[in-house]
Order: structure tokens, then sequence, then C-alpha cells
């Protein structure tokens, strides 16, 4: 799949379907999902595209064991009501916007990715709430770790979140976001502050997490401005 000014796959109210050990370069949407349910995408290697794989009101999908990287937007992209999707054991390498954005997208699983070296966001929700981070590996991104916007309720445990820098390299950034629980996370060296805290965030829990603070930067441990 190369060279398309629009879509590689495109899917549209079909489901139970799979896609599986494409190679792609120079798309603009390699794989678009719409309306669309139950489908299993895996072992792609997208690259060098714009948006490695976009949902958009799609459910109980599967996205697993694929690389995208190179892109210049997105790694992975669900929006609108894509909820209950499961994004496990893919890479996300060298994006120059985010690596995994989630926007108004909720109960999804995101678990055991490798996420890194992307020119901007590692993990951003928006508006998005009831999903599980886990057991990712997010580093050297040149910008946020983990960002939550308006995000609430969300289950973060056991990632690492390491060395992300810039003039928002932060570990984990939290505005308006409310009820979101971290455990267990290792957040290490990170250029800003480890854990940020603004808007109206409230009422989120953080335990029995590893925090390290950047050598550059000794005293960013947290920072609390939330009103």
């Amino acid at each position: 799949l190369q060279n398309n000014k629009n879509y590689g796959i495109y899917l549209s109210s079909a489901n139970t379907n799979t896609i599986i050990n494409n190679t792609s370069q120079n798309d603009t949407y390699v794989i678009y999902i719409s309306s669309s349910h139950l489908n299993i995408i895996t072992g792609n290697t997208l690259q060098s595209d714009s948006i490695g794989i976009y949902f958009t009101s799609s459910c109980t999908n599967t996205i697993s064991n694929n690389t995208s990287q190179l892109n210049s937007m997105y790694g992975i992209f669900l929006t609108t009501q894509s909820n209950s999707n499961t994004i496990s054991n893919n890479v996300f390498n060298s994006c120059t916007s985010y690596a995994v954005y989630l926007n108004v997208s909720n109960t999804n699983a995101i678990i055991n990715n490798t996420i890194q070296n992307n020119k901007n966001l590692g993990i951003y929700l928006n508006a998005s709430a009831f999903n599980t981070i886990q057991g990712n590996n997010i580093e050297n991104n040149l910008s946020y770790g983990m960002y939550l916007g308006s995000s609430n309720r969300n289950i973060v445990l056991n990632n690492v979140i390491r060395n992300n820098t810039g003039a928002t390299g932060y570990g984990i950034y939290l505005t308006t976001a409310t009820s979101n629980y971290f455990a267990q996370n290792t957040i290490d060296s990170n250029q800003m502050y480890a854990i940020y805290i603004t808007g109206t965030s409230s009422a989120d829990t953080f335990e029995k997490n590893n925090i390290k603070t950047s050598t550059t930067n000794p005293d960013s441990f947290i920072q609390n401005e939330a009103n």
C-alpha cells in the first residue's frame, strides 16, 4: 500500500474483518475504520504516512503487533465514540504529532505498547473516560509522555514514562481531569515536572509510583496548580 492520496484500506460499516501483514508508505490514512466493529488489525507495518490507523465511531476492535512509525501526524487516532477497543503490543515510533490519540472515546485498553522517539505527545486523551493504560513504555518523546485533558476516571498502571524532553517534557500532565487513578508507574528523568496538575483537575489518585526527577531539573517532582 503506497502513494495513496486518501486511503490505503477503508472499512465503513464492515464487521469481523482481519487486516494482516500489510506494508504501507506515503499514504494519507493507511487504515481508516468507520462505524465498524469486531475487526482485527495485526502484523502491519505502517510508515512515512500521515495517519497510520484511524477509527471513528468504531468499537470492540483489536489492534495488536503493528508498527506505526515516521508518520507526519498520528500513529493511531480513535475519535467520536470509538469505544472498547484494545490496542496492545504495538510500536509507535518517530511520529511527528501524537503517537496514540483518543478523542471522545471511552473504555479502551492501551496495553504493552512501545511509544518512543515521537516529536510530540506519547499518549493523549481528550474528553475520554474509563480507559485503561497499562504496561506501556513511553520514552524519549519531545513533549509530554502522557497528557489527559478533560478526561475522567481513567486507570494508568505499571507504565514506564521516561526521558521525555523539551519545553513540555512532562511525564504526566493533567488539565481539567477528574478521578483518574495512577499506580505503580515509573516516571523517570523527564525534563520538566514528573507530574503536573492544572485547570480544574480534582480527586486524582497517585499510589505507589516510582518517581525520579531529571538531572537537568532536580526540583521537578510534582506540581499541583489545579483550582
